[in-house]
């Protein structure tokens, strides 16, 4: 399980493998050419094509709801600026204003480790998982920015990549308060690259979970810590400060998820598969 974590710890927020900027790509001027020049259409099948061939199970693309966008990380502020590269320094962390796209990409995770929760070999699954996403939003932000356009590859850091995935299409929020797709279910990571490349994007999808989720719920009934609600429908009614508000939604309740991940000692992945 901890060797599976291996790709997922070269980086962090703007630090190693999901830097906001980088040098070891040549840009268009670099190279003497131009920008990549396609229509949003065009644009957005090629980003979709290289976020596959990178390792993405499923890819959509939304417009940036800013309000997807954490306040603040490390202690420092993330704030939107009109500038023409993404930085960081002693107080902010700076979005360019133009980055009005995100890029929702997912990855598979192993059904057959996730059954066996709560273990090591559940944990690797999860792992495995984490790094997969890690060496697929740095290849994507290279890609991007190879194109020139600006690039700032994220996994669970910056923002909610949920929120992210449900607008652009990838799913819908289920009863576990996290993303349900229509090919993999809910075993699934989620991250996002964030990018000024003009883009068509996806919308929202129904495919039916919400009313399923009403009706079902057999992960709350599976579920050690009892975190998981009972509601037969979900509301505007948060659990505690770690849950956000303003949607609506089956709220958990994290601390004791947390609680039984620690007794566990291998983390737990009951609810997903």
């Amino acid at each position: 399980a901890d060797a599976a974590w291996v790709i997922s710890q070269l980086g962090g927020l703007n630090r190693g493998t999901r830097a906001w900027t980088s040098k070891s790509v040549r840009t268009p001027e670099q190279r003497g050419v131009e920008n990549y020049k396609g229509n949003p259409e065009e644009a957005a099948r090629l980003i979709k094509a290289a976020a596959r061939y990178f390792g993405a199970a499923t890819v959509g693309i939304t417009i940036l709801d800013r309000r997807h966008i954490h306040s603040q990380e490390r202690g420092k502020a993330i704030v939107f600026e009109s500038a023409d590269e993404p930085y960081e320094d002693e107080e902010k962390l700076v979005i360019p204003d133009k980055c009005k796209y995100a890029v929702a990409l997912s990855v598979q995770m192993s059904l057959d480790n996730l059954q066996c929760s709560p273990t090591a070999i559940s944990s690797a699954g999860s792992s495995m998982g984490y790094s997969r996403c890690e060496f697929l939003v740095a290849g994507l932000a290279q890609f991007i920015r190879g194109l020139g356009y600006v690039a700032i590859p994220s996994v669970n850091d910056l923002g909610s990549s949920v929120a992210i995935g449900v607008d652009a299409g990838l799913g819908e929020l289920g009863r576990t308060n996290r993303l349900i797709t229509p090919e993999f279910g809910p075993c699934v990571r989620l991250c996002k690259v964030l990018t000024d490349m003009p883009l068509v994007t996806d919308k929202p999808i129904d495919f039916g979970i919400l009313e399923f989720c009403k009706v079902c719920k057999r992960c709350a009934e599976a579920c050690p810590s009892n975190c998981l609600s009972f509601d037969d429908e979900p509301s505007f009614q948060v659990k505690g400060e770690w849950n956000n508000p303003g949607h609506q939604a089956w709220f958990e309740d994290s601390p004791k998820c947390l609680a039984y991940w620690q007794e566990s000692t291998s983390g737990c992945s009951i609810c997903i598969p």
